[in-house]
């Protein structure tokens, strides 16, 4: 009996270490996927009036921001956005954010603001 407990006892460390490997490997270091939380926005460009600023709480409580780009709906996520940029933003701003940078645009009541996007990782 106490042999079928050890090799139990065994079999289940050999596992968990498996899966501890395997979990080490998939995932990122923090400085990488803060790397790439960066990329995935200098990336964006987009252009247009905002039609809707809102917390999704149905997908995960995503920031999303849709604005009317050459009218077409987009969809913009300000997840990992920290610097203020959703709390700012309203219905009715013009937003323009231009490929390969880190600010963003805003235009209301005549009067032109801009914005450095600051981020966060998961």
């Amino acid at each position: 009996m106490k042999y079928i407990i050890g090799i139990c006892v065994l079999f289940f460390t050999i596992g968990l270490a498996i899966i501890f490997i395997w979990f080490d490997k998939i995932t990122l270091p923090p400085e990488k996927e803060y790397e790439m939380v960066i990329n995935a926005y200098v990336e964006q460009e987009y252009s247009g009036l905002i039609t809707e600023v809102y917390i999704d709480r149905d997908e995960h409580s995503f920031k999303k921001v849709v604005i009317t780009e050459n009218n077409q709906e987009r969809v913009i996520l300000l997840n990992h956005e920290i610097g203020g940029l959703f709390e700012y933003l309203e219905n009715g701003d013009f937003i323009e954010k231009k490929h390969g940078e880190l600010h963003l645009k805003v235009s209301r009541n005549n009067f032109d603001t801009l914005i450095y996007m600051k981020f966060t990782t998961l």
